[in-house]
């Protein structure tokens, strides 16, 4: 119950972040954004929610697939959002969006975050996750759109 409430939270989050009425390029980018913030703050900095959801992902918990699913369905609403305004390439959503949940996973999964975040730290890296997020961000949309 309480992984519920936490996916649930990271949820709400994300959908909030993409409220506005623009273009799905931005939705795109804020919802991602948003859904590595919410992470990085609810779980990655709180030791027992971080320690559930590590137990959750590699005991392949219900909870934690339907997330994905969830997560993975609002994505690809944004990017047939996009196909159907011309705004990306015709393109499969259902492939588009698995590929780019594949592309953004290291941003997203709690364990590959506190590496790189530990791995940051041991090395005294300047630069964020943000940063380099915000950087595959602009790669992946560069291939969705249209060119129109």
């Amino acid at each position: 119950a309480i992984c519920d409430r936490l996916v649930r939270h990271i949820e709400l989050r994300c959908r909030e972040s993409i409220v506005r009425d623009e273009t799905s390029t931005d939705r795109i980018k804020r919802f991602i954004l948003e859904y590595h913030k919410t992470i990085m703050v609810n779980i990655i900095k709180e030791k027992r929610l971080y320690d559930m959801v590590s137990v959750a992902m590699d005991e392949h918990w219900p909870v934690i697939q339907e997330h994905s699913e969830r997560m993975m369905d609002s994505l690809r609403i944004i990017i047939e959002r996009g196909i159907s305004l011309g705004e990306f390439r015709n393109n499969n959503a259902v492939e588009t969006t698995k590929t780019v949940y594949q592309a953004i996973a290291y941003f997203i999964y709690p364990s590959l975050i506190e590496h790189a975040v530990n791995d940051a730290k041991n090395n005294e890296q300047a630069h964020s996750m943000e940063e380099d997020l915000k950087q595959l961000l602009d790669l992946i949309l560069n291939g969705l759109r249209s060119g129109v």
